[in-house]
């Protein structure tokens, strides 16, 4: 999943920290650390974290904030490989019909025909 970061967010990785976003700047967004602001991540221009994100329990992702439906793109970053299944982040598609991905493994070996 994708998530677009903003100021006020409160982030988890592992559902016991938790991380609110203080400021997001030249493509850095930041959280405040007993008073001091700390380095959090890194967001693309449109304003989408570089982090691996996921559903609650897989991943970062966000408990409390401003986020709306619009906010949460799945499947922008990373796909499941039609061969094995295996998921693999930051992967797009890579076949001639530009929805199917085969993993570097997969392609190694027997890919069908067509795909």
């Amino acid at each position: 999943m994708a998530i677009i970061v903003k100021v006020g967010q409160v982030w988890t990785g592992n559902g016991l920290s938790h991380f609110t976003i203080t400021r997001i700047s030249e493509g850095k967004a930041y959280w405040d650390r007993a008073g001091e602001e700390a380095f959090f991540g890194r967001v693309d221009k449109d304003g989408y974290a570089l982090w691996s994100c996921g559903p609650k329990g897989l991943g970062w992702y966000v408990v409390d904030g401003v986020n709306t439906p619009v906010d949460v793109i799945p499947s922008i970053i990373g796909i499941a490989c039609k061969l094995c299944g295996d998921y693999c982040p930051h992967a797009s598609p890579n076949r001639p019909d530009g929805k199917t991905f085969i993993c570097y493994s997969c392609k190694q070996g027997w890919v069908p025909k067509g795909m």
